[in-house]
């Protein structure tokens, strides 16, 4: 645990030094980190984790309750959800987002987080990658006028090599800045063999929430606990 709080620490610290401003306290935590709890305990998971000192937290499913009864556990426990999922396909239906949109606003949260591009098994191509261009454009737009911010959340196959650059690059450029963002996971970005303070000083005013979490010399996540940084 030390460990990981040094990090993030060292980490907040990164982003001081080229300029950006650093993430602001307390420092939040992604529920899917405790999915397997959740399954068992929500209210008393959602206690630990307030017990752990989090205040803010990104929502990932609900655990058999709605929305609204899973806002009001975290209140009554004191955690602030600053963010929930949303499904890709989710953004392309204009009914399921709809929906979606209603969920993120019973939880009142900030920001819909899509973590996942649908693409061929160990490839993403241009075509995928313009898919996802016109998805997130046209999503974020009606997310935007909700006074919500779409952020996607990179996972590493974006990374792959585009012209003289990569697909990462072009779906940062071809969305529309205000109304696509984006959350870093920089054990995704480092497991993509990216240095992630390059990404980060490359597109500084479009990162607007991070993912840190432990990962052992033979790139497997350990401790795996997201710590949410917005």
């Amino acid at each position: 645990m030390k460990s990981r709080l040094l990090f993030i620490l060292f980490f907040s610290y990164g982003l001081f030094v080229f300029g950006q401003h650093t993430p602001h306290e307390p420092i939040g935590v992604q529920l899917y980190s405790f999915r397997e709890h959740f399954k068992v305990d929500v209210r008393g998971t959602m206690q630990r984790i307030k017990d752990m000192g989090i205040k803010e937290v990104e929502c990932a499913g609900f655990y058999g309750l709605t929305p609204a009864e899973f806002k009001k556990n975290l209140d009554e426990v004191g955690l602030t959800p600053i963010g929930t999922g949303v499904n890709f396909d989710e953004l392309e239906d204009d009914v399921k987002l709809a929906e979606s949109i209603k969920t993120a606003k019973i939880l009142e949260a900030k920001f819909m987080v899509c973590f996942w591009i649908p693409h061929v098994e160990d490839g993403f191509t241009l075509e995928e990658a313009e898919r996802a261009i016109r998805v997130f454009n046209k999503a974020g737009k009606k997310i935007m006028e909700n006074k919500l911010t779409l952020l996607y959340h990179p996972h590493g196959y974006e990374f792959r090599p585009y012209k003289d650059r990569y697909l990462m690059d072009l779906i940062i450029e071809k969305t529309l800045p205000q109304n696509v963002s984006y959350e870093m996971d920089i054990n995704w970005v480092f497991h993509a063999g990216h240095n992630p303070v390059t990404w980060l000083k490359r597109y500084p005013t479009r990162w607007k929430a991070l993912h840190v979490k432990d990962r052992n010399t033979a790139r497997r996540v350990i401790n795996s606990v997201e710590w949410t940084l917005s």
